[in-house]
């Protein structure tokens, strides 16, 4: 998705802020990251995820 952001051309504020706004929710929300225990990085601070560090 990053590499969508930067190859388009958004002639509208409000269009490159909707795709911004995607890409934040799909990195924050639904990108599984391997270093995290297979949390996403929303879900550290609520500590979700029982073998996690910062769930313990």
């Amino acid at each position: 998705m990053k590499n969508c952001i930067l190859l388009e051309n958004y002639y509208l504020p409000g269009a490159l802020q909707a795709e911004i706004e995607e890409f934040v929710e799909q990195y924050n929300h639904r990108r599984y990251q391997e270093s995290l225990n297979n949390l996403t990085p929303a879900d550290v601070p609520f500590r979700q995820g029982a073998d996690h560090p910062a769930g313990a």
